[in-house]
């Protein structure tokens, strides 16, 4: 459903009501905040929505907290257009809150009304995520990364907005890097980000699966998969290394370049040609300028 910006109606209940609607408990909000009963058919949820994994376990749960002590505390959404003209609202904070209502079957959800574009809404939505660290890190990682495509956020810019330093948030997102079967293994097993950025540590796909595969197996702890990476990287190192010959190959090419340039320029000079060549020994690289003086044009 397409959603169009429209101003919040006036306030339907006063906290004092919407006590005594929603299971006769105080609905936590603001000071001085008006809150409204809204039809919970009206609800439609936030395409931002950070967070995409909501456990049965977990919606039971506060299902049943509500069935007993009833909705604390209000979910906070935004007027919108449907395409019918008609009002409808969107979630911005609350998700689980509104599952579990819709799942007892409530017909009318508290809510706060903020005047918000979707933008600031999804700003909110995945800064309550973060900050009460509801969201799986790769969830978390995937929101942000999300966000940042959209709407051309910088890595300095993203940074800024979540108050972390550039270093964290480059960690964060580097927790894409691992291949969705790999992040369901990781979720699965509860291994820490701290597990995650040592396995990202060893090089290659084929061996990160197969320390990921030992690292369940085994239940490694977090210091224990840093040795094991540290351990594979220092392997690594150590094998007779295919690259070296490589270079041994490279380095011979390079010199049997060098002897035919010299016999060429020996060539050309023989046959009269002012032909100058420089040699210069850099850190990295040979530089080498072959000047050729030019031949006067004939009037």
């Amino acid at each position: 459903m397409k959603l169009f910006e429209k101003k919040a109606k006036s306030p339907v209940m006063t906290e004092t009501q919407a006590s005594r609607q929603y299971g006769g408990y105080a609905v936590a909000a603001p000071a001085g905040a008006a809150i409204y009963g809204i039809d919970i058919d009206k609800i439609q949820p936030n395409p931002s929505q950070p967070r995409r994994m909501f456990t049965e376990e977990s919606i039971c749960s506060l299902a049943e907290s509500i069935k007993q002590y009833g909705i604390i505390q209000p979910v906070v959404v935004r007027c919108c257009y449907g395409t019918d003209g008609g009002s409808v609202y969107e979630l911005v904070e609350g998700e689980r809150r509104l599952r579990a209502a819709r799942r007892l079957g409530l017909r009318e959800m508290p809510c706060m009304i903020i005047n918000s574009d979707s933008r600031r809404s999804a700003e909110i939505a995945l800064t309550e995520n973060l900050q009460r660290e509801q969201l799986n890190m790769f969830d978390e990682a995937n929101a942000i990364a999300s966000f940042m495509d959209i709407y051309r956020y910088s890595a300095a810019e993203m940074a800024k907005k979540l108050a972390i330093s550039e270093d964290k948030l480059a960690k964060k997102l580097a927790l894409l890097r691992l291949s969705p079967e790999e992040r369901a293994a990781v979720i699965t097993n509860k291994l820490t980000e701290r597990h995650v950025h040592a396995l990202l540590s060893i090089s290659g796909e084929e061996a990160r699966r197969a320390a990921l595969k030992r690292v369940i197996g085994e239940g490694m702890t977090a210091e224990s998969t840093e040795n094991l990476a540290f351990s594979l990287q220092k392997q690594e190192s150590e094998k007779p290394s295919e690259r070296m010959g490589k270079q041994v190959v490279l380095m011979r090419d390079v010199k049997a370049f060098f002897n035919t340039l010299d016999r060429s320029v020996d060539v050309m000079r023989h046959a009269g040609v002012d032909v100058k060549v420089e040699k210069t020994d850099k850190e990295f690289e040979t530089e080498v300028i072959i000047r050729i003086q030019n031949t006067p044009k004939r009037a």
